[in-house]
């Protein structure tokens, strides 16, 4: 009764291999940390069982899946201790169909982050959004009243990337320029395309591009990448734009159904200019994201 699940357990991560090449491969890897989990317990069983080819098979299976996940979470930016000047981002989607939106404001509010990166903010959270955090600055992806994208600061900022707003399948992708008392830096949120968009791959290079492209101020971006942690693409977006992930494997997504996110895709990444000094998971009222808040230094 182990092996069959063994099986199809350790079928994930060997065919996720293939996102080197294909897309749809790498889709799989999206699911290494709960099938790591459960091939671990499938061993786990079958040791008390005696049943040693399940146990074989589950352990090279949960082996496989670590390997994977684990050159993803060690190639996020080390943590560093003992700061006392930090600067905390919050990247969070506010999700179109949001049905507490203003418990979403309120909590937005509560945390009082320096930076906060706010995809899907032209649905039922709109109108609080733009109550959220009273005094801060903000920046929005388009003239219009409701916005997908919206950056909101604690110091000035000012939108420094100028799309053509009239031309067709532009990225959901948001740039401004930070003035804070310490420092100019520059910041970047955004909302990719899921991994087999026919976009995909295109709206990210759009990403790499703006990030390599004009002034070399300090950058942090973040947002809902739909690029998991462990995969391939995600690896090839770091390697292009030269910034890394501050979050190590934080699951975001599915944040609303009965059973815990378990996917994550929902990252802070920044250049060489800053040190990590941690992330973690947040519940948000009605998304179906979890958000990321990140602590960041600025090197001197």
């Amino acid at each position: 009764m182990q092996l069959l699940p063994a099986v199809a357990l350790t079928a994930i991560p060997l065919i996720g291999q293939g996102g080197r090449w294909w897309a749809w491969a790498d889709t799989l890897n999206a699911f290494l940390g709960p099938t790591a989990i459960l091939l671990a317990l499938i061993a786990l069983h079958g040791f008390a069982r005696r049943q040693w080819t399940a146990v074989t098979v589950a352990t090279i299976g949960a082996a496989l899946a670590l390997i994977q996940l684990g050159s993803g979470v060690l190639r996020a930016s080390p943590r560093q201790d003992g700061a006392t000047d930090t600067v905390r981002v919050l990247t969070v989607s506010a999700y179109h169909a949001n049905p507490h939106p203003f418990v979403l404001r309120d909590m937005i509010s509560k945390l009082d982050p320096d930076l906060a990166f706010i995809q899907e903010a032209d649905g039922a959270a709109a109108e609080a959004l733009a109550q959220a955090l009273p005094g801060h600055h903000r920046v929005l992806s388009c003239p219009a009243a409701r916005c997908s994208l919206v950056i909101v600061s604690r110091w000035p900022l000012a939108r420094s990337d100028r799309p053509d707003l009239h031309a067709h399948d532009l990225p959901d992708l948001l740039a401004a320029e930070v003035s804070a008392p310490f420092a100019r830096f520059r910041v970047v949120t955004l909302h990719l395309p899921r991994m087999l968009s026919p976009q995909a791959e295109r709206h990210r290079g759009m990403l790499v591009d703006l990030v390599r492209s004009g002034n070399r101020l300090p950058t942090i971006a973040g947002g809902d990448f739909n690029l998991a942690t462990g995969s391939f693409a995600l690896s090839a977006l770091e390697r292009q734009s030269g910034l890394r992930r501050l979050d190590r494997y934080v699951p975001s997504y599915p944040a609303n159904l009965f059973f815990p996110a378990v996917v994550p895709i929902d990252h802070v990444l920044s250049d060489g200019h800053w040190d990590s000094l941690g992330c973690r998971g947040l519940s948000v009222a009605g998304s179906d994201h979890r958000a990321v808040l990140c602590r960041l230094r600025l090197r001197p």
